[in-house]
């Protein structure tokens, strides 16, 4: 719902009331019901695509069917796979996309608006942990700096595959010098 803000609650709510009746007037199934019957499991699987495409959000849409949003998620998937194999069920589902978005021509746009909307969404979280991890490498260059030089000496002097060695004789080093913690 979150990318639908231009829209009020109730414009929502019609949306999805509409897109319950149109679903359940051409399929002859029940969105609701819980049971695994092969109709009412396309009903909801054409419910849910029908609503994402109008831009609902995965958890919105699972919320109006009682479910999980991975469940959505999943029936999107399968329903895109049965659009491909299934001719009966690609025309229940084209039957229902063009009823409910009669006169909504733009719906096209929208939704790749939206899509784009999600991408920049993306874009940003990933923006904002590669500045997060820059963050943490300028601030661990920042307490290495002081160490440098022991550590380029340590790197000048160990030789390849010796590293572990290396790396114990100093922890074993620091462990026997209790005077340096005083310092």
């Amino acid at each position: 719902m979150e990318l639908l803000q231009k829209f009020t609650e109730e414009q929502i709510k019609n949306q999805v009331d509409k897109a319950r009746q149109v679903v359940e007037n051409i399929t002859m199934g029940n969105i609701h019901s819980n049971d695994r019957v092969r109709n009412n499991v396309e009903s909801r699987m054409i419910y849910s695509k029908l609503l994402r495409e109008t831009g609902l959000t995965f958890k919105y849409i699972a919320g109006t069917l009682s479910k999980d949003h991975t469940t959505i998620i999943h029936y999107i998937n399968l329903m895109n796979n049965l659009i491909e194999t299934e001719p009966e069920v690609n025309h229940k589902y084209a039957k229902c996309r063009d009823i409910f978005f009669a006169g909504r021509e733009n719906h096209k746009i929208e939704f790749d608006a939206i899509k784009a909307n999600q991408k920049l969404e993306e874009c940003m979280e990933r923006y904002k942990r590669a500045a997060f991890e820059k963050d943490r490498a300028i601030s661990f260059n920042k307490k290495l700096s002081r160490l440098r030089d022991i550590v380029e000496l340590i790197d000048s002097r160990t030789p390849k595959g010796a590293e572990q060695k290396i790396f114990m004789a100093i922890n074993r080093m620091f462990n026997g010098l209790e005077y340096y913690k005083d310092e």
